[in-house]
């Protein structure tokens, strides 16, 4: 249900990209998802150890016409290993894994130079995040306020095709599971292609 309120907020977005004074672009990207060791709360400094995993993603936005900013709905997932628990002393093993499904309403500004035909580009954006997590109790989940900002470097291939690499700091609120309460801070780095109409 509540992967499916992401997915219907972005839908509609979808359904309102074409308009005038606007120029509407579609975006897909993959790379790796960086998440921090992540403390538990109210566990004498505790944190579960998180393995480096990946990302996929797909947006879709529009350029406003004479101005270098674009705005966009973006969904990505990722999928993050867990695979311990580090206490004070030592640790232990887990076989884990978190997921995410994210949905975020982001706003870029580009900078251009007649000079060169790199475009660069910072971003912010704010959404939900779905966060399913294993640490081998059990799956459970929760959906949380998300948070991002970054920066981008595209290259266009031709008129309409831009290949762009990202990199983004993403947090989000701290997710309640059932056994317990994490926090969760990643970076986000990945490579995909622009399409501009």
């Amino acid at each position: 249900m509540k992967k499916s309120i992401i997915l219907t907020g972005i839908a509609i977005f979808i359904g309102g990209v074409s308009a005038e004074g606007v120029n509407p672009y579609y975006t897909i990207n993959a790379g790796a998802m960086i998440v921090e060791d992540a403390a538990i709360a109210n566990s004498g400094g505790s944190e579960l150890g998180v393995e480096t995993g990946y990302s996929f993603g797909i947006a879709t936005g529009i350029s406003l016409q004479d101005t270098p900013v674009r705005v966009e709905a973006e969904y990505f997932f990722s999928e993050n290993d867990i695979d311990e628990v580090k206490v004070s002393g030592g640790s232990m093993e887990l076989d884990g894994d978190a997921t995410m499904h994210t949905g975020m309403l982001n706003c870029y500004y580009d900078f251009t130079n007649d000079e060169s035909p790199l475009i660069v580009s910072v971003f912010g954006g704010v959404g939900f995040a779905n966060i399913e997590a294993d640490v081998g109790l059990g799956y459970d989940d929760d959906t949380v306020f998300a948070f991002q900002v970054g920066l981008g470097i595209g290259y266009p291939l031709n008129d309409n095709l831009v290949l762009e690499t990202k990199y983004a700091y993403f947090t989000t609120d701290d997710p309640e599971f059932e056994l317990l309460e994490t926090e969760i801070d990643a970076h986000r780095v990945t490579l995909g292609l622009r399409y501009n109409f």
